[in-house]
């Protein structure tokens, strides 16, 4: 398996990794948003996002994992990252198999990823949009309950005004 898988197989297995002297590719979401006005409900989306901080555990998770794994040298390991460095360095360009392209612009870095998750995500049309914790459903609710007195005292004088007149034709 080369380097290359290893790094995709690592980084989907833990959603992040440490390149030493580059920086941290981290698997990133964005939580999924309603939008009540246009009715749409846009799920959540992952992204890959570049930093420039080192994750020392990360680097050692997988250095471990390559060696009980894969049984990689630690010094192969250690090569591999320093090409990595200098392929940046002398190119600003570096290419990961499978997760992206990292250009230096600038002193600036730009991961741009190699794969989205976008297209099988896209946003739900929603017929109706029901919130039990909405404001206007509460104000509903409690509007319909603050006038529920009306119709039993309708029902009270209705009842009242019967008994009323069985009495004064009837009863004498």
């Amino acid at each position: 398996m080369g380097m290359n898988k290893l790094l995709f197989r690592f980084f989907i297995i833990n959603k992040k990794l440490s390149l030493p002297n580059i920086g941290m590719l981290s698997y990133q979401t964005e939580e999924a948003k309603d939008d009540f006005v246009n009715r749409t409900i846009t799920p959540k989306l992952g992204k890959i996002v570049f930093t420039k901080e080192n994750d020392e555990t990360a680097e050692k998770s997988f250095k471990n994992f390559a060696q009980t794994e894969f049984q990689i040298l630690p010094q192969e390991i250690d090569r591999y990252f320093q090409g990595l460095a200098e392929e940046l360095k002398n190119t600003n360009c570096l290419t990961l198999d499978a997760l992206g392209i990292l250009t230096k612009k600038n002193h600036q870095f730009e991961f741009e990823p190699s794969f989205s998750t976008a297209p099988f995500f896209q946003p739900v049309i929603a017929k109706r949009v029901i919130r039990k914790a909405s404001k206007e459903i509460d104000e509903v609710q409690h509007r319909s309950k603050s006038y529920g007195w009306i119709y039993v005292l309708v029902a009270l004088i209705i009842a009242g005004a019967g008994y009323a007149f069985y009495y004064f034709y009837f009863a004498r």
